[in-house]
C-alpha cells in the first residue's frame, strides 16, 4: 500500500503530458476540477442572476364601521376645486319682499322704453311739445320713481337679511350698488328737468343735462336688472 500512492501520482502527471488514449481520456474525466462540473441537485447551487425578490403584498385598510374609506377619498377627489352651495334658510317676510321686488321689476323695461321714446321726441321736436305730452312724460317719470322706491326698500332690506349668505353674494352686492346709483341719477334728472324760466339758452343746456343723466341711469339700471334676471341671482 505504501507504493500505490506514489505510482498514482506519477500516472496522473504523465497523463497530463503524454498523449492520451481512449481509456486514458475516460480516466482523466473522472479527475476534472469541481469548477467544470455543473452542480446539479446540490442544495448549495444558487443562480443569482435568475433570483428576483417578489414585491411585498400591499395591505388595504379595512373599512371603519359603516364608512368606506376608499369611497370617501374618491368622492373628495371628485369634488376637488368645486365649491359646494351652502343652504341658507330665509324667513317668510324675506320671501314676500323678494316676490314683490321681482314683480315690480318686470315693469322696468317697458317703462324705460316708453319714457325714452317720449323724451327723445320732445328733445328732437321742442316746438311740438304740448301739455298732454309733458303730462305723459311726467307720469312715466313718476312711475319709474315709484318703481325704484319700492324696489329700493325691498332690495336693500333683503340684501341686509342675506348678508351672511355666500351664494351669489358678489352679484347681489353689485346689483344693489348699481341700482342705488341709478336711484341717485333719476333723482338728479328729475330735479334738473328743463324750464324756460331761465331763458332759452339755459333751457337747452338743462334739457341736454337732463337727457344725459336720465339715459345713463336707464342703461346702468337696465344692465343690472338683466344681470339678475338671467344670472340666477335672488
Amino acid at each position: 500500500m505504501r507504493h500505490v500512492f506514489p505510482i498514482a501520482i506519477v500516472v496522473a502527471v504523465l497523463g497530463g503530458v503524454l498523449p492520451a488514449s481512449a481509456d486514458d481520456e475516460f480516466a482523466r474525466s473522472t479527475w476534472q476540477p469541481c469548477a467544470d462540473v455543473p452542480m446539479r441537485g446540490s442544495p448549495w447551487a444558487v443562480n443569482w442572476a435568475a433570483t428576483s425578490v417578489a414585491p411585498a403584498p400591499r395591505l388595504s385598510m379595512p373599512s371603519i364601521g359603516t364608512t368606506n374609506v376608499g369611497a370617501a377619498e374618491a368622492a373628495d377627489q371628485a369634488t376637488t376645486g368645486r365649491r359646494r352651495a351652502i343652504a341658507v334658510e330665509y324667513s317668510d317676510a324675506y320671501k314676500i319682499r323678494n316676490k314683490i321686488h321681482k314683480i315690480a321689476s318686470y315693469t322696468t323695461i317697458p317703462l324705460f322704453v316708453a319714457e325714452y321714446w317720449v323724451g327723445a321726441y320732445m328733445y328732437a321736436y321742442p316746438v311740438n311739445i304740448t301739455s298732454s305730452l309733458q303730462s305723459v312724460h311726467r307720469t312715466l317719470g313718476m312711475s319709474i320713481g315709484s318703481l325704484f322706491a319700492v324696489n329700493t326698500v325691498t332690495g336693500v332690506w333683503n340684501l341686509w337679511d342675506g348678508r351672511k349668505d355666500p351664494n351669489h353674494r358678489g352679484r347681489r352686492m353689485l346689483h344693489g350698488i348699481t341700482m342705488l346709483a341709478a336711484d341717485a341719477g333719476f333723482a338728479v334728472s328729475g330735479a334738473m328737468r328743463p324750464s324756460l324760466r331761465g331763458g332759452v339758452d339755459n333751457y337747452y343746456h338743462q334739457r341736454m343735462v337732463h337727457r344725459a343723466i336720465a339715459t345713463t341711469s336707464m342703461v346702468v339700471s337696465g344692465i343690472s336688472y338683466l344681470m339678475m334676471l338671467f344670472g340666477g341671482g335672488e
